[in-house]
Order: structure tokens, then C-alpha cells, then sequence
């Protein structure tokens, strides 16, 4: 275990001093430095940034139009004629014809 923490250690050191960087010169190359690091830039940026999804597009439509019913209105129909046929009726002192009529 002591030896893996010590060769840890020490890769770690060498690791760094090789890792240095040098420092920033320009020597008239500034606008090479500028396209790549634009250049690296659009591409570390597009594979880390999150994706954007739109929200699904949303349709409006007018209310349904709802029709009322037309109102019950109730149909009363007379009822039928019926024709009551003559008889004989009795008047107190005699028999009398009594006519047939229509009964509305």
C-alpha cells in the first residue's frame, strides 16, 4: 500500500512538471491563437453544452360551438271528433227522436 501511495506521489510530481506551461508568448501569431482557440472553443462547447429542446408547438382551435336544443314545446291535438248516433229519448209524456250529432 505504501509503495502504490509513494508511486502515486511521484507520477503525480513528474506529471506536473511536465504539465508546465510555458509562458504566453505572442510573436506575431495572435491571430492564429485567436481561430484555434475560437475553432476549440465551438467544439468543447458544442459536446458539453446541454442540449435545448423546443416545446412541442401548441395548436389553438376555437371553443366547440355548442347548440342548444331548440325549447320542448308540447303539441296539444284535439281530440278526434266522435259522432254520437240518434236515440229515443224519453220526454216525460212520450218517446222523441233525438237526432245524431258530432261531439267535439
Amino acid at each position: 500500500m505504501k509503495r502504490t501511495v509513494a508511486g502515486l506521489l511521484v507520477f503525480g510530481l513528474v506529471a506536473l512538471l511536465v504539465a508546465l506551461p510555458s509562458p504566453a508568448r505572442a510573436d506575431g501569431r495572435f491571430w492564429t491563437g485567436f481561430a484555434i482557440g475560437g475553432a476549440t472553443g465551438v467544439i468543447v462547447g458544442g459536446a458539453v453544452t446541454p442540449r435545448y429542446y423546443a416545446p412541442p408547438v401548441v395548436l389553438y382551435e376555437p371553443a366547440p360551438v355548442y347548440v342548444a336544443p331548440p325549447a320542448y314545446v308540447p303539441v296539444y291535438l284535439a281530440p278526434p271528433a266522435v259522432y254520437v248516433p240518434g236515440q229515443w229519448v224519453w220526454s216525460g209524456y212520450a218517446w222523441v227522436w233525438q237526432p245524431g250529432y258530432w261531439r267535439y
